[in-house]
Order: structure tokens, then C-alpha cells, then sequence
């Protein structure tokens, strides 16, 4: 992991300009840019790549070609008014001296990072991706606790909480909202649904470690197993990303960001 640090440096510095992003992590980059329209951000691209010390330079200097098939466009607009254009078109140099046109056609969800990301930035199927892990995760963890011949219950719950909820809770702060309300008696908000996916499978491997009856009260389940229910266990992951970000030194990139943000009560 530290070798690519180095190497991929120059990749990540093909962002010139303040509206170009280019982050990456090991062997996944990416380029983001900000434009008044969509086309503005197609020619930003296509110029990042392209131009003199951009990423195919740094592809052929660093020996490491570029499969196109694995690049991806997604498109994020100010509206669905916007105009969409057509497919990104690059023009790839080759090492017999020719160049390749490609066209890089726009998807409508994509998985970076392990998280699914939309052009609109709605978490329903990166919700489902999570709910289908975790109901799997629990079912491995019924399997081998059974009364006879499986774990005990505290050996249980250590593996739910050191492997299923690592797994499900994976990125939540980047698709997960708090559930909150605006008033004492208003509506409550947040990430509901998945919240309410959660506890069900939740509440199955509480009662797979407590061995209680079906018809318990999912809240006096969860103290009986010693386990956060789902919606502080979130609070949990979050608060600790928040401090995280809090404690970035000054050098980071981040941390200007980061002060900025805590003057004003964020969306």
C-alpha cells in the first residue's frame, strides 16, 4: 500500500485547476469536475486526461495501460431539467504511435470503494447491497451457534460485533443519515428504511444469542444481549468518523474543509 503512494502520485496531481478533483486510493482513482453544464464537464475530463502530464502520459510513463473497458462516466446534474450530452469520447495514444477514439458511455450506478453511488446520490440500492449483507452475515452467525454444538453466547455476540456489524456498517458515513426530529412531536427523519431493515435482522441474532421467545420486545432484547440497537450503533460509527475528521492535522487537505464546516449547521 505505501509503494502505490508513490506510484500513482503523479496521477493523483492531474488536477489543475479548483473546480478538479482527482483522488484514488491503492489502485482505484477517479477524476471529478464542477462545470456550469455537463458539457463543460466532458471537456474538463477529456482535457485532464489528455492533455501534457495527464492520465494517459502517466499511463505510458509508468507502464501501466489503461483498460478502457473498466473506465466508467457517471454524470451528477444540477437538475433533471439539464441537458445530458452524448458519450465521453477520448483520444487514446498508442505505443505504435497511433491513437484510439473511445467512447466512455454514462452508467447509472457504480460501485467505488465498496459504496454504490447514482447521478443523483440516492442510497436505495447501495441500502439493499447492505441489507443483503448483513442478512447473510446473521445467518452464517445462526449457523454455527447452534445449542448443541455451537458457540456460546458470548462468543456469539463477539462475532456479530467484530465481523457482521464492521461489514454492514461499512461507509456509513457517507450513506447513512441520523434519525432525528424537528420537533417534539414532528415526524421522525433520517435513514428510516434501512434502519428499519436493520433491526429485523438485528433482532433475529439476538434471539439466536439470547435464545428468547419470537414475541419479545426488540428493545429488551437488545439490552438482555448487550448489544447497541441499530440506530445508536450508527450514532456510534458516525461519531467516531466525525472525530476522526476533527483530529486531522493541519497539513491535511481536509481540515480547512472540516472547520468550515463545523460554523454552520450542515445539510
Amino acid at each position: 500500500m505505501l509503494y502505490y503512494g508513490f506510484y500513482n502520485t503523479p496521477l493523483l496531481e492531474t488536477a489543475k485547476g479548483h473546480d478538479e478533483l482527482s483522488p484514488g486510493f491503492i489502485d482505484d482513482s477517479m477524476m471529478l469536475v464542477i462545470g456550469n453544464n455537463l458539457k463543460e464537464c466532458h471537456e474538463k475530463l477529456k482535457d485532464m486526461m489528455e492533455s501534457p502530464g495527464g492520465g494517459f502520459e502517466w499511463s505510458h510513463t509508468h507502464n501501466s495501460p489503461f483498460e478502457i473497458s473498466k473506465i466508467v462516466l457517471m454524470n451528477f446534474p444540477h437538475s433533471y431539467r439539464d441537458e445530458t450530452p452524448g458519450d465521453l469520447i477520448l483520444n487514446k495514444p498508442n505505443s505504435d504511435g497511433m491513437v484510439s477514439f473511445n467512447s466512455i458511455r454514462a452508467v447509472n450506478s457504480y460501485k467505488y470503494l465498496g459504496i454504490i453511488f447514482n447521478p443523483g446520490l440516492k442510497w436505495t440500492l447501495h441500502h439493499a447491497k447492505v441489507t443483503a449483507s448483513a442478512t447473510f452475515r446473521s445467518s452464517q452467525i445462526w449457523r454455527v451457534s447452534k445449542l448443541a454444538s455451537g458457540m456460546s453466547a458470548s462468543g456469539v455476540r463477539q462475532l456479530y460485533n467484530t465481523v457482521a456489524v464492521p461489514g454492514f456498517t461499512y461507509g456509513a458515513e457517507v450513506w447513512y443519515m441520523s434519525l432525528f426530529k424537528t420537533s417534539e412531536e414532528g415526524k421522525t427523519r433520517g435513514s428510516m428504511a434501512i434502519t428499519s431493515k436493520l433491526k429485523t435482522v438485528q433482532r433475529k441474532v439476538a434471539i439466536t444469542i439470547t435464545g428468547a421467545i419470537r414475541t419479545m420486545a426488540g428493545d429488551v432484547i437488545d439490552a438482555h444481549t448487550n448489544i447497541l440497537p441499530v440506530d445508536l450503533l450508527f450514532n456510534k460509527v458516525l461519531f467516531r468518523a466525525v472525530m476522526c475528521l476533527c483530529s486531522l492535522p493541519p497539513s491535511h487537505p481536509l481540515h480547512n474543509i472540516i472547520h468550515t464546516a463545523d460554523r454552520c449547521k450542515v445539510k
